[in-house]
């Protein structure tokens, strides 16, 4: 290549770093601002992808063109992910990475290293992101860049909470909070409370997520970021959903599908969607549920998105499967797991896996259904994903007890259970109580079970989650009705019933049933039933 053509194409690629760099200046404006920056990246996205190319191929015998490679992905640091995939970012940052090496420029090193972390999460690749931010912090570290440290704790509690290690996730978060808040970084703090309130709903604490996330919408509204925004409200949504305020939850959704349309970010629109159909398909209205998916599979499959389109599968399959229609859910998630592990999206591929368990279970093929579960829990240990694992333990421990092997699903709930509790999570605490309550209720231990529905009981009240904390009331019920307290029996029962009408559950028709003749029994107690 000509010394011309080098400093031609030397130019056009400065002038379009340039121009990415105003891209991310009117983003941190916010509110109209970002709009407008958004809008002039998509218009010069092809020009600013081309002047990348340009100074990557010239990295190695230009130290020129390696500052402004090492540079090129930070000068858009704040919207570029909302344009690239991960894999495409990847590249970009791995290409920064070798020219900032090259030329010993540890800042941004640094900058590649936490961006690289970041892009490995979004595939789910966690053990890769730690590693990356490990090498980020001991680079912040060794430089005092005590912002840089805060962003790498921030971003090390976000991946292990992914993997379930809510301990260590809540340590590095809230280290990172405070860092933040003592250096008066705005944007650090509002990145900080919404992983914080991200981790809240992972733990089930859902009440505290929802204070950390309302937290965030005054400084949200004061540095007027849309994108983090709309994820607040996302994340505000799966809160009240859980809290059963299924009105508050759509008026949340909706509200952060809005601006994702508004900010053309269709990935995270499709994520929106998903919880949208989820939220419908656990109400019964799996006819709008599907609508939801299949609009979000849409937008997965125009982006060449393989996670939000495995994901969404695996979401379709189930709502078949809530319909009744076991082949179409089999067809779906087949597809799901064909594509995870065509991808090597782990997760996603112990999720189908799981979910093909469920479906075989329904189909009364426990064989089957105990292989597909097995597979789940040994994948999930791999990839160090508790939260998988505790599913899997679960599910075969449903499996055996359903087949009468009753000290089988009592290993597997004990297992469970204590790794609930390591991972510090009192909602699937609450699950595995609940399994085993029901496990020693069949052993005939019916003290024990009531003693444990009583535990669960409780975790599910302090959570605050009503679904659950209703089926709770009647597990309790039952094992009151097994021991012939059938007056406590009814109260319990009433005490669930209650709050299905409240969230116009499905299981309030059923719970009414089981109410009724408990009642005739206590009237009658030589009524057969």
């Amino acid at each position: 290549m000509s010394s011309k053509e080098t400093e031609a194409k030397m130019r056009y690629a400065r002038y379009y770093a340039g121009v990415l760099y105003a891209t991310s200046q009117l983003y941190q404006k916010g509110n109209d601002d970002l709009v407008n920056g958004l809008n002039r990246l998509e218009l010069e996205w092809e020009n600013i992808c081309q002047g990348q190319r340009w100074v990557a191929s010239l990295t190695p015998s230009n130290h020129t063109a390696a500052e402004l490679c090492s540079r090129y992905p930070d000068a858009g640091v704040y919207c570029l992910e909302l344009r690239q995939h991960p894999s495409e970012r990847i590249q970009w940052l791995q290409d920064a990475l070798q020219a900032a090496r090259q030329i010993n420029d540890l800042y941004c090193e640094t900058a590649c290293l936490g961006n690289l972390g970041l892009a490995y999460s979004k595939l789910a690749l966690y053990q890769e992101a730690i590693i990356f931010h490990q090498q980020s912090l001991t680079i912040d570290q060794e430089l005092l860049l005590e912002n840089g440290i805060a962003s790498d704790w921030n971003n090390l509690g976000a991946v292990y909470q992914s993997l379930g290690d809510y301990t260590q996730a809540e340590q590095y978060i809230t280290q990172a909070l405070e860092l933040f808040t003592r250096l008066s970084d705005r944007r650090g703090e509002v990145f900080a409370l919404l992983n914080l309130g991200n981790l809240k709903n992972s733990r089930g604490q859902f009440e505290q997520a929802t204070q950390y996330l309302q937290q965030l919408l005054p400084i949200l509204e004061e540095i007027g970021d849309l994108h983090l925004a709309a994820g607040a409200l996302n994340s505000l949504g799966l809160s009240f959903t859980y809290l059963g305020q299924t009105d508050r939850a759509v008026e949340m959704y909706q509200r952060a599908r809005n601006i994702f349309q508004i900010i053309k970010n269709p990935r995270e629109e499709a994520k929106v969607l998903n919880n949208l159909g989820l939220l419908r398909m656990e109400s019964g209205n799996t006819d709008q549920a599907l609508e939801y998916f299949q609009t979000a599979l849409n937008l997965a499959m125009q982006l060449g998105d393989p996670i939000n389109q495995s994901n969404t599968l695996s979401n379709i399959a189930t709502c078949w499967a809530a319909r009744g229609n076991l082949d179409l859910a089999l067809d779906y998630h087949l597809q799901h797991l064909e594509l995870a592990s065509k991808m090597n999206y782990l997760p996603g591929k112990a999720n189908a896996l799981g979910n093909l368990g469920l479906l075989y279970a329904a189909r009364k093929d426990y064989s089957q259904a105990a292989q597909y579960y097995t597979e789940q829990l040994t994948l999930c240990e791999q990839i160090q994903d508790r939260r998988g694992a505790c599913a899997a333990l679960g599910n075969l421990g449903i499996l055996y007890k359903s087949q009468g092997q009753l000290e089988r699903a009592d290993e597997l709930y004990q297992h469970q259970l204590s790794l609930a509790k390591e991972m510090g999570d009192r909602q699937i605490t609450a699950n595995a109580l609940t399994n085993l309550g029901n496990v020693y209720a069949g052993q005939g231990r019916v003290a024990e079970a009531i003693g444990l529905h009583r535990e669960a009981l409780l975790i599910f009240e302090a959570l605050g989650y009503q679904p659950s904390a209703a089926a709770a009331h009647f597990n309790l019920a039952c094992a009151l009705a097994e021991d012939r307290t059938l007056q406590d029996a009814v109260s319990e029962a009433q005490a669930a019933l209650s709050i299905y009408q409240q969230i116009h559950h499905p299981a309030e028709s059923m719970v009414n049933s089981q109410l009724a003749a408990w009642l005739l029994e206590i009237q009658d107690p030589e009524r057969p039933l």
